[in-house]
């Protein structure tokens, strides 16, 4: 069993108690302060932090060239 990251959000407006605090827990763990969560009637409820995809740079769609190096100028830049 893996140890994952997670976040205690409030259940009342869905947003996390404190974003930057995200310990690594096992799924029995998360399940089991759930529980004692939903015991005492607390509004809050751990769940798993999701991992956003990162994108970065930016991509250009051409047709392919036949001869690339005339496409290109000095350093390597499109023309």
């Amino acid at each position: 069993m893996e140890r994952r990251r997670a976040v205690l959000i409030n259940t009342l407006n869905a947003e996390a108690i404190c974003p930057d605090w995200k310990p690594m827990i096992f799924q029995d763990e998360l399940e089991y302060a759930n529980a004692r969560l939903k015991q005492v009637r607390m509004p809050y409820q751990w769940q798993w932090v999701s991992v956003p995809s990162n994108l970065t740079g930016s991509v250009v769609m051409r047709a392919p060239a036949d001869n690339a190096q005339a496409e290109l100028g000095p350093g390597g830049n499109l023309l």
